[in-house]
C-alpha cells in the first residue's frame, strides 16, 4: 500500500543524485529506528509505572530515614 506521502517522497528522491539518495535513505532508517526505540521505551515505562513509583517511594523513605549517602563519583 502506497500513500500520497510515500509517493511524494519517491518523486523527491528521484530528483536527487544517487549518492544523495543513499544518504537520505540512511537518515530515514535512523529516524525510523529512533522512533521505534522511543516507542519501545515508552511501552516499557507504561508497563512498569507501579514498579517505578514504588522504587521512588522507597528511595525517598531511605533518604528521609538517613540511610542514603551522597554518591562518591570518584569511587565509581
Amino acid at each position: 500500500m502506497t500513500t500520497k506521502s510515500i509517493e511524494t517522497v519517491i518523486k523527491m528522491m528521484e530528483s536527487v543524485p544517487e549518492p544523495m539518495q543513499d544518504y537520505i535513505i540512511e537518515e530515514i532508517r535512523r529516524i525510523i529506528t529512533e522512533a521505534n526505540d522511543d516507542k519501545i521505551w515508552e511501552n516499557l515505562f507504561n508497563k512498569n509505572q507501579e514498579v517505578l513509583i514504588e522504587a521512588s517511594q522507597k528511595a525517598k523513605a531511605e533518604i528521609k530515614a538517613g540511610f542514603a549517602k551522597p554518591m562518591d563519583f570518584e569511587r565509581l
